[in-house]
């Protein structure tokens, strides 16, 4: 089940230039789907850094594998290149480093889905919790520009 909780995925992009347009399905029992669309970075004025958008122009296919000993963790993250923007999406075992590390000339915006684990014989994720980035604009409800002090923003990046 696709799920995005404050601190697990959700967060408000305040007075900030943060936006996502990206949207993930489940296309199918073991399958789920990136929607083409933005990402924009926060940027940050003060040091003079720009927001940046960048652009997944087709969606991703996302396949998860039924495994019959162990189980399985999957995570999907936005990368950029000089080539384009793309999702990475990667699995390892339990006993293997969490992220595995990019191809050279890649580098990581941010996490799409958050690292989420498949029991072996799993023939569907329906019933398994996976996080996923959602940015929702303005402020959370109760919170105005004044009393902000963007620790929603700081969640960018938190792991479930």
């Amino acid at each position: 089940m696709i799920l995005s909780e404050t601190g697990r995925g959700k967060i408000y992009a305040g007075n900030s230039r943060l936006a996502s347009s990206l949207i993930v399905s489940e296309t199918g029992a073991m399958e789920l789907t990136i929607s083409s669309g933005t990402f924009t970075s926060t940027g940050d004025v003060a040091a003079g850094i720009p927001a940046v958008t960048y652009y997944l122009n087709e969606p991703a296919i996302c396949p998860i594998f039924n495994d019959t000993d162990s189980e399985k963790c999957y995570q999907a993250q936005l990368i950029t290149s000089q080539w384009g923007t793309e999702i990475a999406w990667s699995s390892s075992y339990p006993t293997q480093p969490d992220i595995p590390p990019l191809p050279a000339g890649y580098e990581a915006v941010h996490f799409i889905v958050f690292p989420f684990t498949v029991p072996p014989l799993t023939q569907s994720v329906r019933d398994i919790a996976i996080y996923v980035l959602t940015v929702l604009p303005n402020f959370p409800e109760g919170i105005d520009g004044e009393s902000w002090d963007g620790r929603q923003i700081q969640l960018i990046g938190t792991q479930p």
